[in-house]
């Protein structure tokens, strides 16, 4: 790598690691010091990018999540352990969990693999899902099939899966365009997106194509990025506390300012840019901003409407131009929490029978959309996601999705149940999409079938970083954590990201205009 003395990061690198990483690449010599500076592309990145620089020079780096029992790569290394000998599942057990990854196998999980790939299920030849080893059930033995077992493992190892692009039509077979496949997961139906200029509402999926109908509604998806990398757990809460901070900053010169010790509120607002800029490496106009975004929120709702490590806040709107009843999630834990808690929070709403429900999903929180005719009791609904109970909700919310689709076909081919090569002719991953979805209903039909397992495992415990929310659901049982509602006709100043997703560029900056016309004339 040539050297490299700055290095400039356009917009927020999302975690603490990643932000070093990236500035790592300047200053690679022994007597010399990595230097960076972060552009920030809009206000809400002012906070998240100040905590994380004062994360980055204490040297405080994310937590890592490190995936167990992964099932699919233990497909792949016991076939190759079979190709080498003969093995009993206890000597089986012993080499896996060797591994700091297979450290808390059980043998019931490891029998679910050896069964899927010795062939133990009913009717896996009738879809031509055949054996790739053997397995003595009286001697516990494992061994090599032979035959092609051995081509098999050489031509179809390795975790990286392939990834395609999704043609999408209407339902009359006109074609629109198309949308990468990491886009598609994120897509439920009703969900409205824009593509080629127009908004279109998804209706199905079939293999590598998207079903849509033309939408007159605005687009509640944003536009996705695959790259695009979500806030760090650890992050998240560190940008919490900061707002705990920030509030008490601001009370504490507010109750100087009463006692007649400070005068003016001006200068109670530069007192807390001297004290922002000397706690974080910001400029001055970052440190401005900041704490505009703190008077705005303060002035349009209220103190309490600040989300912090110990709140959560949800604001309740009526859009009338769509008749919509809109729900903003101000919770601030990062993309994933907030998907996997939106799930359960939106299956909960259509097990009460409410229908055409919306939910998109950001760092900053999550929005749900409902009809105006629409009403919850949002208390009770978040009252009943219980840590003994949120693994169970994600697993139902997660039936019939394509998320789940998509994962499946991923660790089917990881797997060897769906094989990319074979005696030389490659499979494409549409191609390898369309069988997956021919086979999650049969995979769906039989008792803790490896496959299908490990992939509710993945997005549950890897994915969605379900200790995460389980964490945060302690809080909210213990009562360290409240949960408060308001209500108000327009999205609050922190809820601003959150209302623009889905918009385009232009359609964005104008709807920012709007929303801030509303709050300025509100707080006037």
């Amino acid at each position: 790598m040539p050297y490299i003395d700055l290095v400039l990061q356009i917009g927020s690198p999302k975690s603490v690691a990643a932000l070093l990483q990236r500035f790592g690449r300047g200053g690679h010599s022994l007597d010399q010091a990595v230097k960076g500076r972060i552009i920030v592309l809009d206000r809400e990145e002012l906070m998240e990018c100040a905590v994380m620089l004062e994360r980055a020079k204490a040297g405080d780096v994310d937590r890592i999540h490190i995936p167990r029992n992964a099932l699919d790569a233990l497909c792949q290394h016991l076939l190759g352990m079979v190709l080498e000998r003969d093995w009993t599942l206890d000597e089986v057990m012993r080499v896996v969990q060797r591994s700091y990854c297979y450290r808390s196998l059980s043998e019931e999980e490891l029998m679910s693999v050896v069964l899927y790939l010795s062939g133990g299920h009913a009717g896996m030849q009738e879809r031509r899902i055949y054996p790739k080893i053997r397995y003595d059930s009286q001697t516990k033995m494992t061994g090599t099939r032979g035959g092609s077992s051995r081509m098999i493992y050489y031509t179809n190892s390795g975790m990286i899966p392939d990834q395609f692009t999704c043609d999408v039509l209407t339902r009359e077979g006109r074609w629109v365009g198309r949308l990468d496949e990491k886009y598609m997961e994120k897509l439920d139906k009703g969900d409205v997106f824009s593509i080629g200029g127009g908004a279109y509402s998804f209706c199905y999926r079939r293999g590598g194509k998207i079903y849509v109908d033309a939408a007159a509604g605005r687009p509640n998806i944003p536009t996705w990025s695959s790259e695009r990398l979500p806030l760090s757990f650890d992050l998240a809460q560190s940008i919490l506390s900061f707002k705990s901070d920030m509030l008490w900053m601001m009370k504490s010169r507010r109750m100087k300012s009463q006692e007649g010790r400070e005068g003016e509120d001006d200068d109670n607002s530069i007192a807390i840019v001297n004290w922002l800029q000397k706690q974080y490496p910001i400029d001055e106009n970052s440190a401005r901003s900041i704490c505009e975004i703190f008077r705005q929120q303060i002035a349009f709702l209220g103190e309490d409407a600040v989300p912090t490590n110990c709140r959560i806040v949800v604001q309740e709107c009526l859009d009338q131009e769509t008749g919509r009843r809109i729900y903003y999630f101000l919770s601030g834990y990062g993309l994933r929490f907030n998907e996997g808690f939106a799930r359960m929070v939106a299956y909960l709403l259509a097990r009460q029978r409410m229908s055409d429900i919306c939910m998109t999903t950001y760092d900053s929180g999550f929005v749900l959309s409902l009809p105006a005719s629409g009403k919850v009791n949002l208390p009770a609904i978040i009252g009943s996601i219980r840590e003994e109970n949120c693994e169970q909700l994600l697993y139902r919310s997660l039936q019939n999705t394509s998320l789940l689709k998509s994962v499946f076909r991923i660790n089917a081919t990881r797997s060897f149940m769906i094989l990319k090569s074979y005696k030389g002719r490659q499979k494409s991953a549409r191609h390898q999409q369309l069988d997956a979805d021919m086979l999650i209903g049969f995979a769906g039909k039989l008792d803790e079938f490896a496959v299908l397992r490990e992939s509710f495992r993945e997005i549950i415990e890897d994915r969605f970083e379900v200790e995460n929310i389980k964490e945060v659901l302690r809080g909210l049982a213990s009562g360290e954590i409240e949960v408060v509602i308001k209500r108000e006709a327009a999205p609050c100043p922190m809820a601003f990201g959150l209302g623009t997703l889905g918009a385009s560029a232009w359609e964005r900056r104008e709807r920012m205009r709007e929303m801030q016309r509303k709050v300025v004339e509100k707080n006037e």
